[in-house]
């Protein structure tokens, strides 16, 4: 395991050796562009600048760049546009670029050694060492080493000969050169006698001198210094003034002493951002700059760093670059950074001093201005070919071609012990990048509370220090990444190819790579792959069980070396794992593993199958049946539906699981699905109470704990809604009767709550105070009517039967007089009293069956207050959408008969969610939490074909209505497999027959046919 130093001073080095020297100047830079920001924008600038003085953060300087356009930027305590600031650390990246340079023009290259362009300093050292093996470190490193902070030095020489000549009299900045000459020494030759007690590339240690030894280096290959020599190549293309570059000795600083101005540190920004490219022209070398951005060394984000906030963090470091979740970036000293978002095409350029932790910095523009960059990237405009496309039932692809923009994403794969989001992607010259963020619910920790699970990303390239014929196999180009229940991943490297599998193991605490590499030359090529193991512990004070022991490995536990034939192939296994210590660690077979996970896909995609002459809608179902019954974990507490996306685990939600995925699980005849919709259910059934006191609205870690840190959100109308609903179509009266308990406490809880009006009475909604919802909103009253419907059909007496038939004709009409209201010029709903603007939760009484103001809702809907390319707004006027709302607003168009409308929305909806930028399901919201793959999202997904398009309404536990809403140009659409409400599964075909007129013909695996000619869009009684 390679061992990591990383020290935050660049600049012990600034106090110790800079000196000013004063360049020339060339004519003055042109402005970047300037653009009206948003108003987001402008708030989001205030709001940092506020917090940044309310916390004696001394920012100087910060500027907004998006789409090649300053949007925003604002100079502060006393600093101007024009004052130019010392960089720092944020210098080392231009001494890389101008490495980047020497190298283009054959004057320097990655491979050579440091002691070989300065051999006379390094004979000098080499003389008076007796250690061989600190010889042979400093021998072998090259340039490659110095330029990834791993030439060998166990310290830092910046430290190690500050503290040497400070002991020696050194006084301050004037006098080093003074100093140096008065005690005979060259900085050069005193780098080399800072100790190599580590193998070169083995050991990162953030070493300033290590840079200026590079600034040296190119100086004495090309003649020049840096800044002279950069100044041609880079910074007049760049439209700068050559800037002052401080220097010891006659050599630029390298490491630190470079003086930018914002508008200098923007250029440079977006010369980063295309690829070394600045208005048209190439600068520094395309292929340098990319693989100068890559993680040479990696590392994880600190365990529960899950804000925002957080994701300021570095994870990895390259050629002189930074790199974090987000973006690749240089650091400065006291806060001088230059921040490039790939994904959001924008730069962010920040100065300061901030003396004592300029991390409070970074984390301020993660906290303000980074979301507000988050664009939504999942945007396939109108006749635009789509990244991906269809193959198969249940697959896409996204055939990458040489030359594509870069471009990443993330997935969720899930199994009953692990979660996995991989952040994937293809980098500037081809390359396939992965992260993976690995979670184990199981292995829980203090606070043990909803995010109290184990989580670690791993970053490791199980093919780092692979070869072929003794060179290293580098990564090569993407050709073809695939997606299916697993993700393949396609590359070709030169000689050979190399596939990549990865996905969740389904019943271990592991996750799983299978790695296939074939010879594709007509020579035989001998292939190296060594063997691979990171192992960490965890703080046994943090972990519920103690310590874990988490593992990323090859599963050969020494190196493989095969020579391999002309179209022959060799393979090899990896896996992160995770364990309770001292557990006996796990095998992991990868091949079983892999046939596993795809015989849970084949079963969830061979059932409740839909047919439609649109191959997006029935690929894009598919994915959904994945992702919603994927996410089922083993608890203490037994088995469990858990929303996912990095933060919700072994825990149960009013909304995500009793209301949205519960009641679909009957339907997709998944009897694990089944189990954990039963087991949901009743664990919030130990929560009933004489007194009547609100459930909580999540059951937590394990079911050992609870959160109710919103008050009710109108939690028992959501939990009496979903288990009714799963009651019915279950079609178990066994299952019935254990939940009918629940099912009549939360309505008679509903009932007390009833204010004067009618309607019920929560603290708020599923939204949890994010938007308003008044004392009583429409969300609730309207799921505790449809609740009180499904009651009326499973009371077991007629007198009960009646009440709730009564109950719930009374809510039907608080619901039509208090919340009936004209919005905007449509005859909608209001959202709750004094509610002046129109809400996305206007089309929850369409899903419900409330049908009065259903064109007029329907109407606001779809309006330009709402409907947006990435489906509904939560309110009118923001830029906030989440999927769930957009989800059971087409569900709801589809009911109210407007199908025209509703099927266009949903392909639109469709085809950008499974073949555009982030894919390929139903996601949470945006701009919060990056558009996460939660997993009960996809369960209301399939909702919109089930009780939308086919409108099946469960009616008892053998029968069920059916309004069927077959779109004009489809001759027939059908749902196989359908397993609600029947213990044989059948089939739904309906066609189109003459006229208004369609045929629902319904067939079960025993031979059993019905046949029945309706009116589209009118329903159907059937007994099954």
């Amino acid at each position: 395991m390679i061992t990591l130093e990383r020290h935050t001073l660049a600049g012990l080095a600034a106090p110790v050796f800079a000196s000013m020297i004063i360049a020339g100047c060339s004519a003055a830079p042109a402005d970047i562009p300037r653009a009206e920001g948003s108003d987001e924008m402008k708030a989001a600038i205030a709001a940092y600048v506020e917090e940044a003085a309310q916390k004696d953060i001394d920012i100087n300087s910060i500027m907004v760049i998006q789409d090649g356009k300053v949007t925003a930027e604002a100079y502060v305590n006393g600093w101007t546009a024009d004052d130019p600031h010392q960089m720092w650390s944020t210098s080392k990246s231009f001494t890389s670029f101008a490495v980047g340079f020497a190298i283009k023009e054959g004057k320097l290259s990655l491979d050579d050694k440091m002691a070989d362009i300065f051999p006379q300093e390094a004979k000098a050292v080499l003389d008076t060492l007796s250690n061989e093996e600190f010889k042979a470190n400093l021998l072998d490193a090259d340039i490659r080493d110095y330029l990834v902070m791993a030439c060998g030095q166990k310290r830092d020489a910046t430290y190690v000969l500050g503290e040497r000549y400070a002991a020696e009299g050194l006084q301050g900045i004037d006098s080093l050169d003074s100093f140096l000459r008065q005690h005979g020494k060259n900085l050069i030759e005193e780098f080399f006698t800072v100790p190599f007690e580590e193998k070169p590339g083995t050991y990162n240690c953030y070493n300033s001198l290590a840079t200026y030894m590079l600034s040296a280096a190119v100086q004495k290959v090309t003649g020049e210094k840096i800044v002279d020599y950069l100044y041609p190549r880079l910074f007049r293309p760049l439209g700068m003034e050559k800037p002052l570059w401080d220097e010891v000795q006659g050599i630029n600083c390298g490491g630190w002493g470079l003086w930018l101005k914002p508008e200098d540190m923007a250029r440079t920004g977006l010369m980063m951002l295309d690829k070394g490219k600045y208005d048209g022209r190439q600068t520094v070398p395309a292929d340098y700059l990319a693989e100068a951005s890559e993680s040479y060394f990696s590392w994880d984000l600190p365990d529960g760093s899950r804000t925002m906030e957080d994701r300021y963090r570095s994870t990895g470091y390259g050629y002189q670059i930074w790199q974090n979740p987000d973006a690749f970036y240089t650091a400065g000293m006291w806060g001088q950074f230059i921040y490039v978002f790939p994904r959001l095409n924008a730069v962010v350029v920040a100065t300061a001093e901030v003396k004592d932790d300029d991390s409070k910095e970074s984390a301020l523009i993660w906290k303000h201005i980074v979301p507000v960059l988050r664009k939504d990237g999942n945007t396939v405009p109108a006749g635009e070919k789509t990244r991906w496309t269809i193959e198969g039932d249940h697959a896409i692809a996204w055939n990458v071609e040489s030359g594509d923009p870069e471009h990443y994403d993330h997935i969720e794969m899930s199994g009953e012990r692990i979660s996995v989001i991989y952040e994937y992607g293809v980098d500037p010259c081809g390359a396939f990048t992965l992260r993976r963020n690995v979670i184990w619910p199981l292995l829980r920790k203090y606070p043990n509370d909803t995010y109290g699970h184990t989580s670690m990303q791993f970053c490791q390239d199980f093919l780092d220090g692979a070869t072929a014929d003794g060179h290293r196999i580098v990564k090569g180009q993407t050709e073809k990444i695939m997606l299916d229940g697993k993700m393949t991943v396609v590359s070709r490297n030169g000689r050979l190819s190399i596939t990549r599998c990865l996905f969740p193991s389904v019943g271990k605490a592991a996750i799983c790579e299978e790695y296939t590499i074939c010879n594709l030359s007509s020579d035989s090529v001998c292939v190296k792959i060594p063997a691979r193991r990171d192992e960490y512990l965890t703080d046994k004070a943090t972990g519920v069980d103690g310590e874990y022991h988490l593992i990323a490995r090859t599963s050969h536990s020494s190196d493989i070396i095969k020579t391999l034939a002309p179209s022959e192939t060799m393979s090899f296994g990896a896996e992160v794992i995770g364990y309770k210590y001292p557990e006996i660690e796990e095998y992991i077979d990868i091949s079983l593993e892999k046939s596993l996970r795809d015989a849970f896909v084949s079963e969830v995609c061979g059932k409740l199958v839909l047919s439609t002459p649109d191959p997006v809608l029935n690929t894009m179902f598919a994915f959904a049946k994945i992702r919603g019954s994927e996410s089922l974990f083993r608890t203490k507490g037994g088995l469990t539906h858990s929303p996912g996306g990095g933060y919700y685990y072994s825990a149960i939600w009013a909304n995500d699981q009793a209301e949205y995925i519960c009641p679909f699980f009957p339907f997709l005849g998944y009897a694990k699905g089944n189990e954990a919709a039963m087991n949901a259910f009743l664990h919030f059934a130990t929560f009933m109470n004489d007194a009547y006191e609100a459930l909580p609205s999540s059951v937590i870690a394990e079911f050992t704990d609870i959160w109710n840190g919103c008050g009710d959100r109108g939690d028992a109308a959501m939990i009496a809604y979903g288990a009714g609903r799963f009651a019915l179509a279950y079609g178990e009266p066994d299952a019935a009767q254990r939940l009918w308990p629940l099912i009549r406490w939360c309505l008679e809880y509903c009932r007390q709550h009833l204010t004067e009006d009618g309607v019920v009475a929560s603290d708020t909604d599923e939204l949890e105070n994010r938007f308003p919802s008044g004392k009583a909103n429409l969300c609730t009253s309207s799921l505790y009517y449809d609740a009180l419907v499904s009651a009326s059909y499973l009371a077991e007496t007629q007198e009960e039967k009646d009440m709730y038939r009564d109950q719930a004709g009374k809510m039907k009409e608080a619901i039509e007089s208090y919340f009936g209201a004209d919005m905007k010029g449509f005859r909608a709903y209001r959202y709750y009293d004094g509610n002046d603007l129109l809400r996305s939760w206007i089309c929850i009484p369409l899903t419900m069956g409330i049908y009065d103001r259903k064109e007029g809702t329907a109407d606001a809907l779809l309006s330009k207050y709402l409907w947006t390319e990435n489906g509904i707004l939560t309110q009118e006027g923001t830029a906030v959408f989440w999927d769930r709302a957009t989800l059971y607003a087409l569900r709801g168009i589809f009911a109210a008969g407007r199908t025209e409308d509703a099927l266009s929305h949903l392909q639109q909806y469709s085809t950008r969610r499974l073949l555009g930028e982030h894919v390929p399901y139903a996601v949470e919201a945006w701009p919060e939490n990056d558009q996460r793959h939660l997993s009960a999202e996809s369960g209301l997904y399939c909702r919109v074909y089930t009780e939308g398009l086919f409108g099946l309404r469960p009616t008892g536990f053998r029968s069920i209505d059916i309004t069927p809403h077959l779109p004009e140009g489809w001759e027939s659409m059908a749902l196989s497999d359908v397993y609600a409400c029947s213990g044989t599964p059948y089939d739904i075909t309906v066609r189109r027959s003459s006229g208004d007129m369609v045929t629902v013909e319904i067939s079960d695996k025993n031979g059993k046919r019905l046949s029945v000619k309706t009116i589209n869009g009118e329903p159907i009684s059937v007994k099954l």
